[in-house]
């Protein structure tokens, strides 16, 4: 999509159309996506188009001949709240406060519609996401989920979020037909007290380079990087990681790498139950990760046989023969490099395993 903008008189340009007037340049430049002065994402438009959107001019772009336009909502409808524009911030009534206490449960639904034919995924920012979770179960009392229309016969989970989730994405493969939408649903109990939310959503065009692969709800990109669970919060281990997780993150395999390393963040970011819900401090891998796991395709302390797919326990570890909790990177050289994460619906009695958090490094061939 681009903005045409038609200036009086012979002056620099983007991207000249030619004018049968003679005295005017129409510039010509793409609705990009643009950081604005505050740091959050717009589109770039012309001045008129940004009011048409009844969208905030926060900054210029495109050589100062577009501004870069802030487009969000607020509304609260059970029906679904129409979300028509690219790089839309989905956001509670009354943001940066928290939604009002109600005496009912309360359902926001958000209705994202394609722009255009071309495209193909919605990627979900969760900017601030603050929902209310049981901290000794992992229950959400409070949620947020998407639903998609779409003829595709992929399945992909889109699993219900709740807890701190704050900086963490989400794509949807949301199919080619031009009429498939996505349904972004916020659930909150009678009690909720202190649910936010401010997430972008985004539309991504088909057959280009920075779409996810086919059912991962995280893409992570680069040599080295890291990632967390939906709902885990640094430093916080007196809160059970959400239930029902079942969904890919995805690492995008660089040029001239062949195998990856995972290891855990730190000492504290590595916690699953093991076996039938067992709480232990010790490492488990193999087929005794059952109930709640992280899997990582073929991969040991080398990459090489004897593998294992699933990980659980007290810390990330191939082996166990301290019988303390020992945490070891694990290498896998199977592509393409992803992560899959698996939660049960049951918890952990008086224990609270409280989810995983890693970093990646792929290594040179």
């Amino acid at each position: 999509m681009f903005a045409l903008l038609i200036i009086s008189g012979l002056i620099g340009h983007l991207a000249a159309v030619p004018s049968p007037l003679g005295l005017f340049t129409v510039v010509q430049f793409p609705n990009d996506a643009c950081t604005s002065t505050s740091g959050l994402t717009g589109t770039c438009v012309t001045a008129a188009q940004c009011s048409e959107r009844s969208g905030t001019a926060n900054g210029n772009c495109a050589a100062s001949f577009g501004v870069c336009c802030l487009v969000s909502t607020s509304t609260c409808s059970s029906s679904g709240t129409a979300v028509t524009y690219n790089n839309t911030y989905i956001r509670n009534p009354s943001y940066p406060s928290t939604y009002p206490t109600s005496t009912s449960a309360t359902t926001c639904a958000y209705k994202v519609t394609k722009l255009s034919d071309n495209i193909c995924q919605v990627r979900l920012d969760f900017q601030t996401l603050e929902l209310g979770q049981t901290a000794s179960t992992g229950a959400c009392t409070d949620s947020i989920q998407a639903v998609l229309s779409i003829e595709s016969s992929v399945t992909t989970s889109y699993p219900a979020v709740c807890g701190t989730s704050s900086g963490h994405h989400m794509y949807l493969d949301i199919g080619a037909t031009a009429s498939n939408t996505a349904t972004i649903t916020v659930s909150l109990a009678a009690s909720s007290a202190s649910a936010k939310w401010n997430v972008l959503a985004s539309q991504l065009e088909c057959n280009t380079n920075y779409l996810a692969p086919s059912g991962c709800a995280m893409y992570l990109t680069g040599v080295t990087g890291s990632w967390s669970m939906y709902g885990y919060k640094e430093g916080t281990t007196t809160t059970e990681h959400l239930w029902n997780q079942n969904y890919k993150v995805c690492i995008r395999r660089e040029s001239g790498y062949c195998s990856i390393r995972h290891t855990a963040q730190s000492s504290t970011s590595f916690d699953l139950s093991s076996a039938a819900n067992a709480d232990t401090a010790i490492s488990v891998s193999g087929a005794t990760c059952y109930a709640d796991f992280i899997g990582i395709p073929g991969s040991s302390l080398d990459g090489n046989p004897a593998t294992r797919d699933r990980y659980c326990g007290g810390a990330l570890g191939f082996t166990n023969p301290t019988g303390v909790p020992v945490s070891q990177a694990i290498i896998t050289k199977m592509v393409p490099f992803e992560v899959t994460v698996h939660t049960d619906g049951t918890e952990t009695g008086s224990a609270t395993p409280y989810g995983v958090a890693l970093n990646y490094q792929q290594l040179a061939c």
